[in-house]
């Protein structure tokens, strides 16, 4: 009978054990030791080719930015859909004026992100494509940033960045180019995985951060695309008026292998 008892109470501490251990998976979101590839098949396709994208996904999917950023004022009247590219405006001089768009969707995983590019070729202002959790407050964010006052005859740089709560500027680094990125339109993307995060140009890795016990992307989080100018870093504001056009952008799911 004792037997049965000390069998009956070691069979009640494992099931209490793995109700704790299943709790915890849930409280800290997604389960960062599966092993995840990137879908082949898109889950979110925008090319801005409706003739009405204003009033339909330009109101739906995205929001169009009317609010000052890093010291831009933006504005919906910089941030158009024109012949079937995303076209977003940096003015000359003072104040300063940009575009800026995101998705109203916040809750966007682990994936890819790609988009078919062209960064102003005017020098003093930032074209950026970036994943932030704004809503959930963390500030995680993958950066692609360019800084046009680097590019140069077939050549540039592209800075790549991560940042969260209380780390901004957690990993960064200017990846040197052999092209010029505003010479014509390159397809860039970021890939966000459980274990790693890497920059890719026309399919061509460039960098891979895997992540460590200080630094890891868990949150959902929006996506982003703006352009901004300052005087300090970005050395602007730009002389003449600079256009950022993004042609299209897509999202690949990561799924479990």
């Amino acid at each position: 009978m004792i037997f049965y008892i000390y069998l009956i109470k070691a069979a009640l501490i494992t099931v209490f054990v793995f109700s704790l251990i299943s709790c915890k998976k849930d409280q800290t979101g997604p389960d960062v030791n599966a092993v995840q590839v990137i879908s082949d098949t898109p889950s979110f396709v925008e090319d801005f080719n409706d003739p009405d994208w204003e009033n339909n996904n330009g109101a739906t999917v995205w929001h169009q930015a009317s609010w000052m950023q890093n010291g831009t004022q933006m504005d919906v009247n910089r941030c158009q859909a024109i012949d079937g590219k995303l076209t977003l405006t940096v003015l000359p001089g003072e104040p300063y004026r940009g575009g800026s768009i995101q998705t109203r969707k916040d809750d966007w995983g682990y994936g890819r992100w790609e988009a078919r590019l062209k960064p102003s070729n005017v020098p003093g202002t930032l074209n950026s494509m970036f994943t932030m959790d704004w809503n959930g407050a963390t500030y995680e964010e993958v950066d692609i940033e360019f800084l046009t006052y680097t590019f140069g005859e077939n050549e540039g740089e592209v800075h790549f960045a991560l940042h969260e709560e209380g780390q901004t500027n957690y990993w960064w680094q200017d990846a040197p180019l052999d092209f010029n990125p505003s010479d014509g339109f390159h397809i860039w993307a970021i890939q966000i995985l459980p274990d790693s995060v890497s920059w890719y140009a026309d399919q061509k890795r460039i960098r891979t951060v895997v992540y460590n016990d200080q630094f890891r992307l868990t949150s959902p989080y929006q996506f982003f695309f703006n352009a901004w100018t300052k005087e300090t870093w970005i050395y602007g504001p730009p002389a003449d008026t600079a256009i950022y056009e993004i042609d299209w952008v897509k999202f690949y799911p990561a799924i479990e292998n």
